[in-house]
């Protein structure tokens, strides 16, 4: 991971970086982890506009 963000980086990458797994935490159901993921991304957005 460190070698793929170092790459991301070294090229100039100004995006998100979505991990296709994301461990559920204590009392989150799937639906939760869905709406975090989908708020991060449009925080980054408004943030790039």
């Amino acid at each position: 991971m460190y070698e793929a963000m170092k790459a991301y980086y070294e090229i100039g990458f100004d995006g998100i970086a979505r991990p296709d797994h994301v461990p559920t935490l204590i009392g989150e159901d799937s639906k939760t982890k869905l709406w975090r993921s989908g708020q991060l991304f449009c925080s980054w957005l408004h943030q790039s506009t």
